[in-house]
């Protein structure tokens, strides 16, 4: 399918073509759709930011095909939207819901069971500070080595590792505390 007029001499002044940033959104979207997601707890807003990433993307599109893995690059511009988005004047607090669940198998009440315990991880996760909560997401959402997690946050790998040990030791404390998370 060919987009006419405006979008196509874009394509030739960005030197991405409509397929490679289609196969750019497939590679990369759910990572930039649940990263900004659990980032602004906001489903609209999170898909603000998605559609921005991807004029980004579209807009470097040299810069992304000389990159060996664009990820990195990728997971930094949405952190970075998502950060803007949240110190933007307009900004409000909504609550985080996530109803799907995917992955859980067996009985009814081994499902019922197992989304309720990470319901709760998730609202625990969600209470941590941003920092906290981002090391997190990274690494065990998205499958980062601190490394990697380092590169995109712009921070020393020791602090993702010092982040992570003290997200832990915060998670433990509030699942072994029984309190209700906000």
């Amino acid at each position: 399918m060919s987009v006419p007029g405006i979008f196509a001499r874009a394509e030739e002044a960005a030197g991405f073509g409509e397929e490679e940033l289609k196969t750019c959104m497939d590679e990369f979207g759910d990572m930039v759709l649940r990263t900004a997601y659990v980032y602004l707890r906001d489903r609209q807003k999170a898909e603000d930011v998605y559609q921005e990433v991807f004029v980004r993307v579209f807009r470097h599109g040299d810069k992304i095909k000389r990159m060996d893995n664009p990820q990195g690059w990728i997971l930094r511009v949405t952190m970075n939207l998502c950060r803007d988005l949240k110190r933007s004047t307009w900004w409000r607090r909504v609550l985080f819901l996530n109803d799907e669940r995917d992955g859980v198998s067996g009985s009814l009440e081994d499902r019922i069971v197992a989304s309720e315990k990470s319901r709760e991880l998730l609202a625990h996760i969600m209470r941590l500070e941003t920092p906290y909560r981002m090391a997190v997401l990274l690494f065990y959402y998205h499958d980062l080595s601190t490394r990697e997690i380092a590169g995109v946050l712009k921070v020393p790998e020791g602090t993702v590792r010092s982040r992570l040990h003290r997200a832990r030791a915060l998670l433990k404390d509030y699942m072994n505390s029984g309190e209700e998370s906000p």
